[in-house]
């Protein structure tokens, strides 16, 4: 499997963009013009998401010059984080035979599944993909790049979509499917009656074995929504595949305001990086947060992947390097710890430490004292169990 892959893929989108922009408008124009346009288009977009009174929740995807900027943009940038997530967790490409995407916007959990297809080297690779949005602009758009997308990757199966808002999507009893994906929607709506209508779709449309994929942005509120539905369907049986290391209730939802995201390198793409320039964003990294469970068949018990003490916890934090100490927090079964390791103590047993990167499962032989601190000592053991993958 290729890592080049999806930056291969990301580059022929990015230089090819503004020639279908104009195969598809018959109007020849400005490149510049158009960064330009999309530029101010993003700055208004973010300053409604940051904004819930200006009701852009419900009006963006009405809206063709937003959703527009948003297909563009948010496309290129959340399309790796999927792709990441299905290669880290080693999901079988095999299993993938069909999917529902909720709040599908321009297709983006689909369209990172077909990539990850491809990238798998899967023999006649298949995928259905069923794509749910109350914006018709948003689920046509879908509709189109996904076909578009699957010819060019030779990846077969059928594509419908839908424009329906999710409290009113009702889906068929008799096409249960192996993936369940929402991506940038738990942030729009609302928690509780919201809330449990994602639950009962969970329950009700993903066979035994299969998955349920959720991708938010890096923020408290969208975070805790993800924690809060993980948690529900944990209770239920479900198995916890990422981040966290086993499935068990989350210690974060302990205590309010806590929470975690993901921190991934990529190669940004030039068009990115001339939007940020005008916009005034930065994605020189890609943060979010998500959670992929996947349904226990009958009779199989979530809690039997519990890890044994001092292996069960993944990193939470950056690495905080400060005079004299490096930081890191972790989280485990029971609650969230900082480790601390003074300068002068590194040692071969404990430099794992100085490596570790953002959700990667770490294990280590030292006593968790009783204010949720572990001091390393020379001889005590720190070590990576496994490395989260760099991104594409």
């Amino acid at each position: 499997m290729s890592r080049s892959g999806l930056s291969e893929c990301l580059f022929e989108w990015d230089s090819g963009w503004i020639e279908r922009m104009r195969r598809s408008s018959g109007v020849d124009f400005d490149r510049s013009e158009v960064i330009a346009e999309l530029g101010i288009a993003l700055r208004e977009l973010n300053r409604r998401f940051t904004d819930s009174s200006d009701g852009v929740l419900d009006l963006y995807g009405q809206d063709p010059r937003l959703r527009k900027a948003y297909s563009v943009y948010y496309l290129l940038a959340n399309l790796p984080k999927v792709v990441h997530v299905l290669l880290a967790h080693a999901v079988d490409p095999l299993r993938l035979r069909s999917m529902l995407d909720l709040g599908t916007g321009p297709g983006t959990i689909p369209l990172g599944v077909l990539t990850f297809l491809s990238l798998s080297g899967a023999v006649a690779p298949a995928m259905d993909c069923v794509c749910v949005d109350r914006s018709r602009g948003f689920a046509d758009l879908a509709g189109c790049l996904i076909r578009s997308w699957r010819e060019s990757l030779d990846i077969r199966g059928r594509t419908r979509q839908l424009a329906v808002d999710l409290m009113d999507y009702r889906h068929p009893v008799s096409a249960p499917v192996d993936l369940l994906g929402m991506g940038n929607m738990l942030t729009e709506i609302s928690a509780g009656g919201a809330l449990r209508k994602v639950i009962r779709l969970a329950e009700s449309v993903v066979v035994e074995g299969g998955l349920f994929l959720m991708i938010e942005p890096a923020t408290p509120g969208a975070a805790r929504k993800v924690l809060a539905v993980r948690d529900e369907l944990v209770s239920r049986n479900w198995r916890v595949e990422g981040p966290c290391p086993g499935s068990y209730a989350c210690p974060a939802m302990k205590r309010d305001g806590d929470w975690c995201h993901h921190r991934l390198s990529w190669s940004r793409p030039v068009l990115i990086g001339d939007l940020d320039r005008r916009a005034g964003f930065d994605k020189q990294f890609l943060n979010f947060t998500y959670c992929l469970l996947r349904r226990s068949p009958a009779g199989e018990l979530s809690g039997a992947d519990a890890a044994s003490p001092g292996r069960g916890y993944i990193v939470v934090s950056d690495l905080l390097a400060s005079k004299g100490k490096y930081e890191v927090y972790l989280c485990g079964r029971e609650r969230k710890v900082l480790v601390k390791l003074e300068k002068k103590h590194v040692s071969a047993s404990n430099r794992d430490l100085l490596r570790v990167q953002r959700y990667d499962r770490v294990g280590f032989e030292a006593d968790i004292g009783r204010d949720a601190r572990i001091e390393l000592t020379p001889t005590s053991s720190f070590f990576r169990i496994s490395h989260t993958m760099e991104g594409q």
